[in-house]
């Protein structure tokens, strides 16, 4: 069955109401994204949180792009911080990529198993190169608004080869110590 996420002209239904009705039925899912339960993440060893602070603002799925103001897919997670707030590794890994990347702005990706990489997203600076070894509490990169971004914010995304799962998905990985209020 074939179901169109726009709405109609008129219709009762605004688009973002359509929006987080195929996100939560996980009707729309990208080909690269997943919503499924990850594979096997158990040889990781996640030991700390990524931030002090944050709140988690936006999830994982399809949701309402903030340019378009259309439905896309979103392959990762969004926590709001504060500006240049320091962005720790949560387990041991080694760096894959650092740099800048396109939409991605400054990012890092921190491969912490032989199947599974995170992704840092949207820095203000670095704090890292291109094969270090990493140990968790290591500080990555610093909280910031580059590339397709709306303000300051880390995004984080959780790949199994190519294909996205959300990070929320595990329940080991703290996020954060502390939760901030919503704006």
């Amino acid at each position: 069955m074939l179901v169109s996420a726009q709405a109609e002209e008129g219709s009762a239904l605004p688009r973002i109401v359509l929006v987080l009705l195929f996100s939560l039925a996980g009707v729309l899912l990208s080909p690269s994204g997943s919503a499924e339960a990850p594979p096997s993440f158990t040889d990781i060893s996640f030991e700390v949180p990524v931030l002090a602070e944050g709140v988690l603002v936006v999830p994982f799925g399809l949701r309402e792009d903030p340019f378009t103001n259309r439905p896309s897919w979103h392959g990762g997670i969004d926590i709001n911080a504060a500006w240049d707030a320091p962005i720790r590794a949560p387990a041991t890994g080694k760096v894959v990529h650092a740099g800048q990347k396109s939409g991605y702005g400054q990012m890092i990706d921190l491969k912490v198993s032989d199947n599974w990489v995170l992704r840092f997203a949207h820095l203000s600076a670095l704090s890292v190169e291109l094969g270090d070894e990493i140990a968790a509490g290591d500080v990555l990169g610093q909280i910031g608004s580059t590339g397709r971004a709306t303000g300051p914010h880390l995004h984080l995304e959780a790949l199994h080869g190519d294909k996205q799962y959300d990070p929320v998905l595990f329940t080991e990985l703290e996020l954060y110590e502390t939760e901030l209020a919503r704006d």
